[in-house]
């Protein structure tokens, strides 16, 4: 009976490939081309909003660790004598993927006909600070690193990859990159602060070039006053103590620029009780006017194990 079976669902499949021949030549449902993606304004932001999601230095608790990672703060499971160790990678960023995928997509939008232009260039300014952001993670974390620009090379088999090798810039360079980008990007974005912060802001891009600043401030200044600072010959760790006043310069002027522009203010609900302004700044969700960029948490959707990690332990 189970051979009578097995040649009837044969015969049946044969019958079906008989009377749908082009079954096996049908386009794939799930693979869209790049026409398909940049001739469509909702599959444009859809692409978009993919990137923010892959976001994850400072604006991502992850879920998957016993221990958390909140910007450069951690948390971990055991006492003081439970010894902790982590991976030689575990802070290593260095995400040449999305950087190649957001290129991949600004060469997309930037030839798009189905938008307008104003939105083509917020768009445009948004993927942009999100590559800015990457590179400044991969930056106070490890140094100068190799800066692509625009380029998304193709590779194919045989041919010489020496285009491909970029060699790692100076801490400096990046740096001065990352602020070049943010300078570029700011007039580009929307003035307007967005829903809890979720998107990036004209004022986003200017505080990312302010905060960049002065990380390189502060390495120019304080690593130099080391007895042995931290440094390689050819300056790809390390900023020279010359620079420190100029970066310096560059915070203090972009951050007072955000502060003149109004659009934000210091939680203070209560004057006397400064420790309820802090909580409110940051666990309160709803029109909070501190906040200027963050990851908008909200269930079903996007959710984390955060406050489960981190209660005290019951055992």
């Amino acid at each position: 009976m189970k051979k009578h079976y097995i040649l009837t669902a044969v015969a049946a499949l044969a019958l079906s490939f008989g009377s749908c021949s082009d079954f096996l030549e049908r386009d794939p449902d799930q693979i869209l081309t790049e026409d398909q993606v940049f001739g469509d304004a909702n599959m444009i932001k859809s692409v978009l909003a993919n990137y923010y999601g892959r976001v994850r230095w400072g604006q991502n608790t992850e879920d998957s660790y016993s221990y958390i990672l909140l910007d450069e703060a951690c948390r971990s499971d055991g006492g003081p004598d439970n010894t902790q160790t982590f991976s030689d990678t575990q802070w290593r960023v260095y995400d040449y993927g999305l950087i190649r995928n957001i290129n991949q997509f600004l060469a997309g939008v930037r030839a798009a006909k189905v938008l307008d232009k104003d939105v083509q260039l917020s768009i445009e300014g948004e993927a942009r600070f999100l590559r800015a952001w990457t590179y400044f993670n991969m930056c106070r974390g490890m140094g100068g690193m190799p800066i692509v620009g625009d380029e998304v090379f193709e590779y194919k088999a045989g041919m010489d990859i020496t285009a491909m090798q970029y060699p790692r810039s100076t801490e400096a360079e990046l740096y001065d990159y990352i602020i070049k980008e943010c300078t570029e990007i700011a007039p580009l974005l929307p003035e307007a602060p967005s829903i809890n912060g979720a998107r990036a802001t004209k004022w986003a891009a200017l505080m990312l070039k302010a905060r960049a600043a002065l990380y390189a401030g502060s390495i120019a200044n304080y690593n130099n006053k080391m007895v042995n600072p931290i440094k390689t010959a050819g300056g790809e760790v390390g900023i020279p103590a010359d620079k420190a006043k100029g970066y310096y310069e560059t915070a203090l002027s972009t951050a007072k620029e955000v502060i003149a522009s109004g659009k934000y203010q210091l939680q203070n609900a209560k004057p006397n009780d400064k420790g309820k302004n802090f909580y409110e700044a940051v666990c309160v969700k709803e029109n909070n006017k501190e906040v200027i960029w963050a990851r908008d948490y909200k269930y079903p959707g996007q959710t984390v194990e955060f406050t489960k990690l981190n209660i005290p332990a019951t055992h």
